[in-house]
């Protein structure tokens, strides 16, 4: 399962509408709707269903977003950390120094 699809899979339950979020992803609707049934597929459920020119989430689809946004965000935790590490402009410095020399050096 690919990420990509988790991301739009989230968004789309948040916003509940095809439309709109193939806009704000910069993707066509078509390939949205392919994203959610490859998803749909692997997880054996239908996650969303039509409700007039929306649709909203099924009980498993609400039960699987929650899991998958749990998940989603700890992705994008670890992703900030390694970020906020290697930026040299924040974060910390670890010093080392040999003990036996250390209270000759620092008081």
């Amino acid at each position: 399962m690919k990420i990509q699809n988790i991301e739009a899979f989230c968004r789309l339950a948040e916003v509940e509408h095809y439309g709109k979020v193939a806009d704000e992803l910069g993707i066509a609707q078509p390939s949205l709707s392919r994203m959610i049934h490859r998803i749909e597929d692997e997880v054996g459920v239908s996650l969303f269903k039509p409700s007039g020119r929306n649709i909203k989430l099924t009980k498993m689809g609400r039960l699987y977003y929650q899991k998958v946004r749990k998940g989603s965000d700890e992705i994008q935790s670890g992703a900030d950390t390694i970020k906020n590490i290697v930026d040299p402009y924040f974060g910390s410095i670890d010093l080392g120094f040999i003990f036996t020399l250390g209270p000759e050096i620092i008081p």
